[in-house]
């Protein structure tokens, strides 16, 4: 590594620690969140609703106890997110806007690129669930965005879910697969040098390389899209959506998204 990209990364996790240090975590706080990033990351891989449940119940009684932790409420945002995965029905839109909630709250807070990426693509998914609301919704997930972009520039997560924004919208509008895989191609790159503080955000490294064989199966390049499905399984041993629902589709040449969405 030469000089340059020393300097580059060293700035970045001193970036990262002065954000953490700044949100005043004391030690109690700390570990409760360590526990929750635990708890949503199993909840996650075991693809559980109980699992998601019993997070948001600790999340919950953690909130009451430190009420301006601003990243615990992140975390139960982020938590809600994922949980709508794996729901069906109303209860993805109502989950998607308890997610919403938490996020703009913990804005108040503590300002995490992550925190306005996540609620940029919560904000897109609701779209199919409120057509009513689609021109709002897609202006403020585009202005979320946005925001992530500014404040974390080459915060890797960020240009993950940009470019899992970017798959599903219109090539017209800057879209589809060429314009995905250029995202999620910087957001590889910048996993490289990923070193953030403690308790702030670090998944993605091995979802970054699930999307990329999403965009490729989608393109119709099944050797890249197995190619990358193994090193998600490599980042990720037993990475449960990439072994039992995107794998086996693209060997079964369906289409990645055939049997379960995880977007």
């Amino acid at each position: 590594m030469n000089k340059r990209k020393c300097w580059i990364s060293l700035a970045l996790l001193l970036a990262s620690f002065a954000r953490a240090f700044a949100t005043g975590v004391g030690k109690d706080e700390a570990d409760l969140i360590r526990r929750v990033r635990s708890q949503i990351e199993d909840a996650e891989f075991n693809n559980s609703a109980e699992k998601f449940d019993e997070t948001a119940k600790l999340l919950d009684t953690g909130i009451q106890v430190f009420p301006d932790s601003g990243l615990l409420l992140h975390y139960r945002g982020y938590m809600y997110y994922r949980q709508s995965a794996v729901l069906h029905g109303d209860a993805v839109l109502a989950t998607l806007k308890l997610a919403d909630e938490s996020l703009r709250t913990s804005l108040k807070w503590v300002n995490l690129p992550e925190t306005h990426a996540v609620r940029a693509i919560v904000l897109s998914r609701m779209i199919p669930y409120s057509p009513q609301e689609v021109m709002h919704l897609s202006q403020e997930s585009g202005a979320e965005l946005a925001k992530a972009l500014e404040e974390g520039p080459e915060n890797p997560r960020v240009w993950l879910i940009k470019g899992m924004i970017t798959m599903f919208t219109p090539e017209a509008f800057g879209g589809g697969p060429a314009a995905a895989l250029a995202d999620l191609d910087k957001a590889e790159k910048l996993f490289v040098h990923d070193h953030p503080a403690p308790l702030l955000p670090k998944w993605g490294g091995a979802e970054v390389h699930a999307w990329k064989g999403i965009v490729y199966a989608r393109k119709g390049d099944r050797t890249h899209a197995e190619l990358e499905y193994r090193r998600a399984l490599e980042s990720y041993p037993g990475f449960p959506w990439v072994k039992y629902v995107l794998y086996p589709n693209l060997m079964d040449k369906k289409d990645p998204f055939a049997e379960r969405t995880r977007f």
